[in-house]
């Protein structure tokens, strides 16, 4: 028999899949669930406790995933479905991150990236079409400390501070939606494990960590279908406004300023993800650690987002 991998991240959602699911020990692919079966809850909390990034289905039922797959986006996407937004933003949420992993694993694929700038587009649409879409993705927790699920985060983030500083057009937030995701790519090149504190970091590591812009900048840039503002984004995401930041010490007026809005985005889940700054401190954390080196604009309006998407719904 032949198998092909599934990610496990598109395996969410109330409907039920048409082919059973292995999992691949040594050379030996073990059933581990069988036809039938949804990801809601139980199921699915387990798959995210086990960690594993790819399950395996037999390559006759290769129709199948790809009709679940279908309906579980399009069902996700769809505001009429009668789905709760907190399970639409669930499947969202994994597809966005699948699309991140895909491009990382293969960044010369170029119907790949057109796939995932596609769905980017989508998810900003989403995200400033619908109420609590942005609370939705945030609240699918990051407990993996994933660079995928980072991504997504960030990338939620970048739209939604790119939505309060008045940006509407389609294609510049569908580059700025995928640049975000997939803004660490340069992390596949480094020594520096991902998601280190800087403190943790002793200096031959920092300087590797420190390299992942430039790193992934250069790994994309020499593929032609890849966006100049995605490739923008990439190489400046850690650049500051007051040119403090790397890998060139570029200061705002010579930024990209959609790099930008990614920059103070991957700020924020940085502290709040991988730092564990709690949900009620954050919003006076960005303003005291991120006043010199990101526009006050900036900051402000990420402390509105933490406020809509932590503190009110929490409160309610």
């Amino acid at each position: 028999m032949d198998y092909v991998p599934i990610r496990t991240s598109t395996l969410r959602g109330d409907q039920k899949t048409g082919f059973d699911i292995y999992i691949k020990i040594a050379s030996k692919y073990i059933l581990y669930i069988r036809e039938g079966a949804s990801f809601e809850g139980a199921r699915l909390s387990k798959l995210k406790e086990k960690k594993l990034k790819k399950l395996y289905i037999l390559s006759d039922k290769e129709e199948n995933y790809r009709t679940y797959l279908s309906a579980n986006i399009e069902r996700a996407f769809d505001r009429g479905s009668g789905q709760p937004i907190e399970e639409r933003g669930r499947v969202i949420q994994g597809l966005q991150e699948s699309q991140c992993e895909e491009i990382m694993e293969d960044p010369t694929n170029e119907i790949q990236y057109q796939i995932a700038k596609k769905g980017a587009g989508r998810f900003a649409e989403f995200l400033m079409a619908e109420n609590k879409a942005v609370q939705s993705i945030l609240n699918v927790t990051n407990d993996e400390k994933s660079i995928a699920a980072h991504g997504v985060a960030v990338s939620t983030y970048a739209v939604a501070l790119a939505e309060k500083l008045g940006y509407k057009d389609d294609e510049t937030l569908k580059q700025l939606a995928l640049g975000a995701l997939i803004h660490d790519i340069g992390h596949t090149e480094t020594e520096a494990p991902f998601g280190s504190l800087y403190e943790e970091m002793d200096v031959t590591k920092l300087k590797s960590y420190q390299e992942h812009p430039f790193k992934g900048g250069h790994k994309v840039k020499e593929q032609n279908h890849f966006d100049r503002n995605v490739i923008e984004i990439i190489l400046q995401h850690e650049e500051t406004a007051d040119g403090t930041g790397y890998p060139k010490k570029l200061n705002e007026n010579k930024m990209n300023p959609l790099a930008l809005i990614v920059g103070t985005a991957n700020f924020l889940d940085r502290m709040m993800t991988f730092e564990g700054v709690p949900e009620k401190d954050a919003s006076k954390e960005i303003m005291v650690r991120g006043l010199s080196k990101y526009p006050l604009q900036h900051l402000q309006h990420l402390q509105a987002i933490i406020k809509e998407v932590y503190v009110n719904s929490n409160a309610s």
